[in-house]
């Protein structure tokens, strides 16, 4: 998913499905639920496509910001151009923020798995909190805890993202 449309053909096989351009409309009326798009939509090449797609299709939880700066497709691509669609795409979500519209980061997947500590997560939360709502306006959610192993670890840092937020958190 993280390749345009226009140029899935010529990829290699990903980690994940593909939408196609007829799929979307499906998708957000498959079940009565809110879908929840996450891996290879923001922060790659057809982050933009991708958004626009999901919030046509009435999806309103949208990542991964966290992939932004850890994930990128077999054979590169422009960090540019990647970074000019990331923006726009957290602005698309921006956009529809009173309605409900928002940002996903699982911080698992990002830069803060590199440092040796956990007040590291909070940290590069901090920093991804700033950049999407602050300057781009769009509300964002944080997860953390999927590949740790110590359900104290994930409760401190749990904890500290919600005072991160004023103990407004999302989906903790």
């Amino acid at each position: 998913m993280g390749v345009p449309e226009n140029e899935r053909h010529l990829a290699l096989k990903e980690t994940g499905p593909r939408i196609g351009a007829h799929e979307w409309r499906r998708l957000g009326e498959a079940a009565p639920i809110q879908p929840h798009l996450g891996d290879y939509m923001i922060g790659f090449p057809s982050g933009l496509q991708n958004t626009v797609r999901a919030l046509s299709a009435g999806v309103t939880t949208i990542g991964n910001v966290g992939q932004y700066t850890a994930y990128e497709l077999i054979g590169g691509s422009d960090e540019i151009l990647v970074t000019e669609d990331t923006v726009r795409a957290l602005a698309a979500i921006a956009a529809l923020r009173d309605h409900g519209a928002l940002a996903h980061s699982n911080l698992e997947d990002g830069s803060a798995t590199q440092a040796a500590h956990f007040a590291s997560y909070v940290g590069w939360a901090a920093l991804e909190l700033y950049v999407v709502e602050r300057l781009i306006g769009a509300r964002l959610t944080h997860c953390f805890g999927n590949t740790i192993q110590s359900p104290e670890c994930r409760a401190v840092v749990h904890f500290a993202l919600d005072d991160l937020r004023g103990r407004d958190s999302i989906a903790p």
